[in-house]
């Protein structure tokens, strides 16, 4: 069911999901304005009609276009426009241990004028 769906992946790495009459959890790294979010439930909705659906994010950063609020977050981080957010996930190493996990907020150096004018 997930194929041509590049950007849903069930956990686990199953196929075929079966959506009807569950309750789904779509998790993001970084929320901002929500439309990628948003895309999410409604390539879900095509699937079928799920019995709910929650939303788990690490970083909550606002700057919401679209009515979405995550159901759980990790951290709310107030930004700026001009600044983003980077989230880096420590991978397990063949010998157990596990890099440091990070979250890296940085400012955008040119304004967006300033970048389309060079363009």
């Amino acid at each position: 069911m997930f194929r041509g769906y590049d950007g849903l992946r069930p956990l686990g790495g199953a196929q075929d999901f079966d959506v009807e009459d569950r309750v789904i959890v779509l998790a993001d790294d970084v929320i901002n304005s929500g439309w990628t979010v948003q895309r999410a439930m409604t390539t879900l909705w095509k699937l079928g009609r799920p019995a709910g659906m929650r939303l788990a994010v690490l970083v909550d950063r606002g700057h919401r276009a679209v009515p979405i609020r995550p159901n759980y977050v990790g951290k709310n981080v107030p930004t700026a426009r001009n600044e983003r957010i980077q989230v880096r996930l420590g991978e397990r190493t063949e010998d157990g241990t596990r890099p440091a996990d990070r979250v890296m907020l940085y400012s955008m150096v040119e304004s967006l004028k300033e970048a389309g004018e060079s363009a």
